[in-house]
């Protein structure tokens, strides 16, 4: 049941980072949002814009703008992830962009559980003969410490077969 939920996250993930990366663009283009004007605005327009009261139209302008630009940052936080996760390096901090980067660090994981965890019919039962006889035994390293066990026996200064040089 726990392969089965951690595979729909990671489903859930790859259609939230396919609906941000690929369906916030097409949204905004279907509302009229788009990043190109269709005309550049001379600077007397852009003046007059300005100083004149608001109709709610330079809101909107000033709303696609911030749209588009967050959509920008959040697409480039996500690839980047994406490049540094296939690429086994760490991702480079983008000053003032830790929000994005956060957000996108969680999808890209949550999303990686899609690909990575093992499929249901694959998960077996370890059997008991997978512990070799060598390591099972218990042997005495140190005649003082009869008993325990060679393997949780900690080392402490130097390595047992090396000859300890005193310092010169």
């Amino acid at each position: 049941m726990t392969t089965l939920r951690t595979r729909l996250r990671g489903l859930l993930a790859t259609g939230a980072l396919l609906a941000i990366v690929a369906g916030l663009p097409l949204v905004l283009q279907a509302i009229g949002a788009s990043p190109i004007p269709h005309s550049m605005p001379s600077l007397e327009t852009i003046k007059s814009a300005l100083s004149s009261q608001d109709d709610g139209t330079l809101a909107l302008g000033f709303i696609k703008v911030v749209a588009w630009a967050a959509w920008a940052f959040l697409t480039l936080s996500i690839l980047l992830e994406l490049i540094s996760r296939v690429r086994g390096i760490r991702v480079p901090r983008m000053p003032g962009l830790r929000l994005p980067q956060s957000a996108a660090r969680a999808l890209v994981s949550t999303a990686m559980l899609l690909f990575i965890a093992a499929p249901i019919s694959v998960q077996t039962v370890p059997s008991l003969r997978t512990t070799t006889p060598e390591l099972s035994r218990t042997r005495p390293a140190n005649p003082r410490r009869r008993g325990t066990p060679l393997l949780h026996q900690t080392w402490r200064g130097r390595h047992p077969r090396r000859r300890h040089r005193p310092p010169r």
